[in-house]
């Protein structure tokens, strides 16, 4: 239900991003047709990409044991610190339809929009 819902949000970014940066003239004339010689792109691997990146990484993080080690060591402190309780949010997005108080429940994968309508009782 989601993909035919999200496709018409998102088409034009999306052919945007295929026509300007992947099917571009100069791509499909020497890549994909072989018959131009510039410009030449190199394809990299996932795993050239990590070990580029990972290439740059802090001598005191190399074991990925790093949190482990620091958590042992805020255990084996006799002054133990303070805590606190906090709630961690992420991948928020914005919804510029959004409609305080709209339906919550709708035939979409996108409700709360003002033309879903409102609750007959607000409390819903």
């Amino acid at each position: 239900m989601v993909c035919p819902g999200i496709i018409p949000e998102f088409i034009d970014p999306i052919f945007t991003t295929l026509t300007e940066y992947i099917f571009t003239k100069d791509r499909i004339c020497g890549e994909f047709l072989g018959v131009c010689d510039h410009p030449k792109y190199e394809t990299e691997t996932v795993e050239d990409y990590q070990a580029r990146v990972l290439a740059f990484k802090p001598a005191i993080i190399q074991n990925d044991d790093y949190v482990n080690k620091l958590y042992a060591k805020i255990y084996a402190d006799p002054n133990p610190r303070p805590t606190i309780k906090m709630v961690h949010i992420s991948d928020v997005h914005f919804d510029d339809e959004y409609a305080v108080g709209a339906l919550n429940k709708c035939d979409s994968y996108m409700c709360c929009r003002d033309y879903w309508g409102y609750p007959d009782d607000p409390k819903l």
